[in-house]
């Protein structure tokens, strides 16, 4: 089934290397929509807060993230990072932020979570397009 948004974040994902954010009520459809996305890059990773072993890579050392991702190695295509709850780690901004900065223009993060994210309550990120 093509959600209504998956063909416009898809594309901005795709032709900008962005950071993009859905957020919503539970068992909406946010990772299905993610994974349907993640079908349109050759190169994709799936990092979930809840799972032990993918928080330990974002807490983890900088190097062992970038070995994950293939961020250390030359490619023609960039990958999609997908984020999935991560608004639960405490300092989920700051790391989304120093990620971003870091690899700008060699991936494309997709971030995924509750409604609680609350994502321009106390910041204003030009780099992000906000799905409700």
């Amino acid at each position: 089934m093509n959600r209504y948004y998956q063909d416009l974040l898809a594309k901005e994902l795709v032709e900008n290397r962005q950071m993009a954010f859905v957020s919503g009520a539970r068992q909406v459809g946010k990772t299905t929509l993610s994974q349907q996305i993640a079908q349109q890059f050759e190169v994709s990773n799936y990092l979930n807060w809840d799972n032990i072993e993918h928080r330990q890579l974002i807490l983890g050392d900088n190097k062992m993230l970038v070995e994950y991702l293939g961020l250390n190695q030359l490619r023609t295509v960039f990958p999609l990072l997908i984020l999935d709850e991560i608004h639960k780690f405490s300092q989920w901004k700051q790391f989304l932020k120093g990620l971003f900065d870091q690899f700008s223009g060699k991936i494309a993060i997709l971030v995924t979570g509750s409604a609680r994210m609350d994502i321009f309550r106390k910041e204003r990120w030009s780099l992000a397009i906000c799905v409700p």
